[in-house]
C-alpha cells in the first residue's frame, strides 16, 4: 500500500533526476512540470483507493488529420514503442496526449523515473512519426502494420 508521503519521496526523486528544485502533491494529489523547454508537460495524479499514479504526457504541439488520429489508435495495438503506454486524445482540447498508469510494484526502485523518461522519450519522436503520415511516405520504417507484421 502506497500513501503520500511515499508518492511525494519518489517525487523528490524524480525531481532530483531531471533538475527540478522540487516536486511534491497539491491539495489534489497532482503535480506538474514541463521539459524541453515547456514543450512537453507531465501531469501525475496519485490515486490512493488503487494504489497507483496517472501519468500523462503532453507532446509538443502536433496538427491532426484523420490518418494521424488512426495511425495514433493503431499505435496502441501493434507498436510496442510507448512501452506501455497509450496514446489518446483529451477530450476537452483534443490534444494527442500519452497515458499510463502505474501500480505500486512499477514505482519502486526508480520504476517511476523510468517511466517518465520513457513517455517523454516517445513524445519526443511522436510529432516527427504524425507528421510523416501525410507525406505519402506510408507508415515509417519499424511501425509495424496493422496486422502486426503477422502473415497467414
Amino acid at each position: 500500500m502506497i500513501d503520500r508521503a511515499y508518492v511525494d519521496a519518489l517525487l523528490g526523486e524524480l525531481a532530483a533526476a531531471v533538475g527540478l528544485a522540487g516536486l511534491r502533491l497539491d491539495d489534489g494529489d497532482a503535480c506538474a512540470f514541463a521539459v524541453d523547454d515547456g514543450a512537453i508537460r507531465v501531469d501525475l495524479r496519485f490515486l490512493p483507493p488503487l494504489d497507483a499514479i496517472d501519468l500523462m504526457v503532453w507532446p509538443p504541439e502536433l496538427e491532426l488529420s484523420g490518418k494521424r488520429v488512426l495511425a495514433m489508435m493503431a499505435a496502441n495495438f501493434c507498436w510496442q514503442g510507448a512501452e506501455g503506454a497509450t496514446l489518446a486524445l483529451e477530450p476537452r482540447s483534443r490534444t494527442p496526449v500519452l497515458q499510463r498508469r502505474c501500480f505500486e510494484n512499477d514505482l519502486a526502485h526508480g520504476g517511476l523515473r523510468a517511466a517518465v523518461e520513457r513517455m517523454v522519450r516517445y513524445a519526443r519522436v511522436l510529432p516527427g512519426y504524425l507528421a510523416s503520415i501525410d507525406d505519402g511516405l506510408g507508415q515509417p520504417a519499424g511501425m509495424p502494420g496493422p496486422n502486426g507484421g503477422l502473415r497467414a
